[in-house]
């Protein structure tokens, strides 16, 4: 495996390990105590069809991160799926933190966790690599 996707992908295993029990751990949260989460974060949002997607979605995502930390090249898309639906939420959320709609210390709290999350991801992404992802990846599936 060549070096620098060695590295790269050293740091995404580091990466799911680390995102894996706080997607399952807000999950559950959300799942289990669905209006403790959202009065916490300072929301109304305690909607148990929203709370149940929203607690799921964690989970699942953790799950993900957790199948991930084995693989980390085999679940690539997982880091594009993390930095493309954040920026996304960043966007929709921007606007409303600086017109000040009702918005609370922990908005703006969760919109610079999910900036960090954008900035790693990005980080540990291999750009521009693909001949060396793809022996890399059957390396990886192959060393197992």
């Amino acid at each position: 495996m060549i070096q620098e996707i060695r590295r790269k992908r050293t740091m995404m295993k580091r990466v799911y390990i680390c995102y894996c029990p706080f997607g399952l751990g807000l999950g559950l949260w959300i799942l289990v105590w669905p209006s403790n989460f959202w009065d916490m974060i300072g929301g109304g949002g305690s909607d148990p069809i929203q709370s149940t997607i929203y607690g799921a979605v964690l989970c699942g995502l953790g799950i993900m991160f957790f199948l991930a930390s084995r693989e980390p090249l085999r679940y690539l898309p997982l880091l594009q799926l993390m930095m493309i639906y954040k920026t996304i939420f960043l966007a929709s959320l921007f606007p409303r933190l600086l017109a000040g709609d009702g918005v609370t210390v922990p908005a703006w709290i969760v919109g610079g966790a999910f900036l960090s999350v954008i900035l790693v991801c990005a980080l540990v992404y291999p750009w521009g690599r693909w001949i060396e992802v793809r022996r890399a990846l059957g390396e990886e599936t192959h060393s197992r």
